[in-house]
């Protein structure tokens, strides 16, 4: 066996030593690496955010995000074909449920056509107030869910004793935002490309007509970028509060299967 000496041992000990100071805090990031970051490294950004000052970095990304959505939906309402498809489609259902509640005495028929008329009119693509309602409505919504999850997640890590501070589930949140802000632009572009509303995932492949409408329904919401969302906000709550994957993976994706099933359920009575 070949003489070792001790400077090859040191010289070799001290190659297998990192490059940083482990015990060296992390430097803050601007909201723009942190944006970058939830694209191309989210585990590591929310690490960092967890262990740097206090930081709103969920500002930014979600008004990028609702500006995003505003402009989606006038993507979408540019393609008068699809919009009519669409407003059919509504229409028609609306009319069924009308001619039931008329079969059970719940109206009368002068009542349903009457009311049938006025939704007629509110519908109309170019009835402005109909235009403000699809701009408006879903900015509350985004917000509603938006402080809603981060409450649900807030309670969720409480329960697994993880350590944290209410902004980064709020970063989390916002930032995550942009991933699904981009899938509502490919979202829409699909729809245009296909004639009819469809997702980045199995709505694209598998059409109404094929698998029926609570399928349909299901798959719109199952789809690819929502998965990347949601797996991106469960290593994000992991990070920011120190708990293990095993108990945020479940309760994010637990809560979007139960809202997809309930949401589809529902959206088969109205």
């Amino acid at each position: 066996m070949p003489d070792v000496s001790e400077e090859q041992i040191l010289n070799q000990n001290q190659s297998l030593q990192p490059d940083f100071d482990p015990e060296e805090k992390p430097q803050p990031l601007t909201t723009a690496e942190a944006m970058v970051g939830v694209f191309t490294e989210p585990g590591n950004t929310f690490y960092t955010i967890s262990k740097t000052p206090r930081k709103s970095y969920w500002v930014l990304p979600f008004i990028i995000s609702i500006v995003i959505g505003i402009i989606a939906t006038l993507i979408f309402r540019s393609d008068s074909e699809l919009m009519d498809k669409v407003m059919d489609e509504q229409l028609k259902k609306i009319e069924e449920r009308f001619e039931k509640d008329v079969k059970s005495g719940k109206m009368t028929r002068e009542q349903a056509d009457i009311t049938l008329e006025q939704t007629q009119k509110f519908m109309d693509p170019n009835n402005p107030i109909m235009i403000i309602t699809m701009l408006v409505v879903p900015i509350f919504v985004q917000i509603a869910v938006f402080f809603l999850l981060s409450l649900l997640y807030m309670l969720a890590l409480r329960i697994f004793k993880g350590e944290f501070l209410y902004v980064n589930i709020l970063n989390v949140l916002g930032l995550a935002m942009l991933i699904s802000a981009i899938g509502s632009l490919l979202a829409t572009f699909l729809s245009i490309l296909l004639g009819e509303i469809s997702s980045v995932g199995l709505a694209a492949v598998f059409k109404k007509e094929t698998v029926g409408e609570f399928l349909n329904t299901l798959f719109l919401k199952l789809d690819f970028i929502t998965i990347w969302y949601f797996a991106v906000v469960s290593v994000g709550l992991s990070k920011i509060g120190n708990v293990k994957y095993s108990a945020t993976f479940p309760v994010v994706f637990g809560l979007w299967v139960l809202y997809v099933l309930i949401s589809s359920s529902v959206s088969l009575v109205f």
